[in-house]
């Protein structure tokens, strides 16, 4: 007899949109430095708190400021938050929500970039934890 080992997320990724994107290049430069800057923001169904919005603003520049590249990416979530205590249940919706959604941006990203002559930007892995941390903090 076969044993069923498949095992169910509790948590849900409904939708992802890429609600807003920008390229902007003034002038091509070669062999130049990319600061990102990236934005979290939550927000709760007014009826469930266990299904959010997760707002990612991603906005890239060089240091010539020749070059802007803005993405805004909202995922919405479902959470089954049945036998997890609410603490657990807070730490997945703001650090798995932004881990599953980054693999997209980053290939967005990518895509907007790729440009006739000209080298796309490839993101680098990000620690969530430390970007959501550190969210928490300024707000």
């Amino acid at each position: 007899m076969k044993e069923n080992n498949n095992v169910n997320s509790k948590l849900i990724m409904q939708d992802l949109v890429f609600s807003q994107m920008s390229y902007e290049l003034k002038k091509k430069t070669k062999d130049t430095e990319f600061k990102t800057s990236i934005s979290v923001k939550y927000a709760e169904k007014k009826d469930n708190k266990n299904q959010v919005r997760v707002t990612i603003d991603t906005t890239i520049t060089n240091d010539e400021d020749t070059l802007r590249v803005y993405l805004q990416t909202v995922g919405y979530f479902k959470l089954d938050a049945e036998n997890i205590d609410d603490a657990t249940a807070e730490q997945i919706l703001k650090k798995n929500t932004v881990a599953i959604m980054f693999p997209y941006i980053r290939s967005q990203v990518s895509l907007i970039t790729t440009q006739p002559a000209m080298v796309p930007i490839i993101m680098p892995p990000i620690d969530v934890n430390a970007l959501v941390d550190n969210q928490n903090n300024i707000n």
